[in-house]
């Protein structure tokens, strides 16, 4: 069985189809993380989607140097902190910028 990074590789080289891997794998864990920052369980849902499909399409500038883990969940994070109110994301991006995130 191919570890996380052998399957990343293989994508960046061509074998899409192994994506959906990524996903089976990522997926739960992805939906609990926007669902605890959304706290919307259908904006939770369509932010998973939406994540993975950031996520695939910019699978080709992801780089070893960093876990694929902390990449795909710094994707989730952004992603989420978009889809807040303007008052809630300026927050927790200035409480992430100090250094005091989660």
């Amino acid at each position: 069985m191919d570890s996380i990074e052998e399957k990343i590789k293989r994508v960046q080289a061509g074998e899409v189809y192994l994506f959906s891997d990524i996903i089976r794998l990522y997926q739960q864990r992805i939906y609990l993380y926007c669902f605890r920052l959304l706290n919307n369980k259908e904006e939770a849902e369509d932010a998973v989607q939406d994540i993975f499909i950031k996520a695939y399409q910019n699978i080709g500038h992801f780089e070893s140097q960093v876990s694929f883990n902390s990449w795909l969940y710094r994707v989730s994070y952004n992603h989420c902190l978009n889809q807040l109110p303007e008052e809630i994301s300026k927050s927790a991006a200035k409480i992430t910028q100090t250094g005091c995130n989660h």
